[in-house]
């Protein structure tokens, strides 16, 4: 998981579970990452709330929510695209793409997916979905700037270790 940088997934694993390897959601997904039982079971994972676990299986399973897009999608738009369906799920972001592709937006960027998103959110009837989707378009952000910081901060301490 090389190309998948470990302050990424602290910032998911953070956003997740605030980094407590015992922590249950309302829905029963558990663990730093908060698998569910399926995701767990299907990423190979027997013990969710065992932290390398955990860390391992939201891996894999990150892995495999960014390789589903293509790409053609920018790096970055991607991860951001997969952070979002790891919180969300991934027919939210279909669904989100083709909604940006009618409304002549850009189906391939962040920013215009997200904005499809609160196209979601201000035509659904369905108060769950409003709030699941404002929960996941947060919680990108947080992690967003988690994660934009911490590269600053690595950056940094690379130039001063230089002198």
């Amino acid at each position: 998981f090389s190309d998948i940088h470990w302050t990424l997934l602290a910032a998911i694993s953070y956003q997740e579970s605030h980094w407590d390897p015992k922590a249950i959601s309302k829905t029963g997904v558990r663990g730093l990452m908060m698998l569910t039982q399926a995701t767990a079971k299907e990423v190979g994972i027997s013990r969710r709330t065992d932290p390398k676990q955990s860390i391992l299986g939201g891996s894999i399973y990150f892995k495999r929510l960014l390789e589903r897009f293509p790409n053609s999608i920018d790096r970055q738009d991607r991860l951001w695209m997969a952070i979002t369906a790891y919180n969300l799920g991934f027919s939210y972001l279909i669904e989100a793409r083709k909604l940006a592709q009618e409304n002549n937006l850009n189906p391939d960027t962040w920013e215009d997916v997200s904005k499809s998103l609160v196209l979601l959110i201000d035509s659904s009837q369905d108060n769950l979905m409003k709030r699941r989707i404002n929960e996941a378009l947060d919680y990108v952000h947080k992690i967003q700037l988690y994660y934009q910081n911490n590269q600053t901060y690595n950056k940094n301490i690379l130039y001063h270790l230089q002198f």
